[in-house]
């Protein structure tokens, strides 16, 4: 998950007030069993590691890491992205951000198994010929989903 927040750490019982594309949001944390619960403007959520929620204003929040301490001494923290988008990246299909897919694009994910049988890839290629677009020299266009950027330097790029 991309974010225009960028990453926030808090530990359990902290309180932080987030500004995200012009929105205010309170947030809490609380840390338990590896996940953390999240309070955002009065809303709980529950999320693990890797994981996503939608708050009611259609706003992602996304958890990357969360760290359990176990103990009184120790920090319990969780580290998140307020305002980024889910990307969705699976082999053989489209790219998905926030459920929509993205139409001309295609995910490759090859996988080898390894000899302690897990799953192994080291390269995502991800393939997108949009169906239509016209832009000038200098000009700039953008997919539905705002997710892939095209400039223009020298020439008319013409694509039907």
């Amino acid at each position: 998950m991309g974010g225009a927040s960028g990453l926030q750490t808090l530990a359990t019982g902290q309180n932080e007030t987030l500004v995200v594309n012009g929105n205010t949001y309170s947030v809490s944390a609380n840390v338990f069993n590896n996940q953390a619960l999240l309070t955002i403007n009065g809303n709980q959520y529950t999320v693990s590691a890797g994981s996503t929620q939608q708050l009611p204003d259609g706003t992602y929040v996304g958890v990357t890491q969360i760290i359990s301490g176990g103990t009184q001494t120790q920090n319990n923290l969780v580290t998140f992205i307020l305002g980024g988008r889910q990307l969705v990246l699976q082999d053989g299909q489209q790219i998905k951000v926030n459920g929509n897919q993205l139409s001309g694009s295609t995910v490759s994910i090859p996988v080898t198994l390894s000899s302690g049988n897990t799953l192994q890839t080291s390269t995502i290629t991800v393939s997108y010929q949009p169906n239509h677009m016209f832009t000038s020299v200098g000009g700039q266009e953008q997919d539905h989903l705002g997710l892939i950027r095209f400039s223009v330097n020298s020439a008319l790029l013409c694509k039907e």
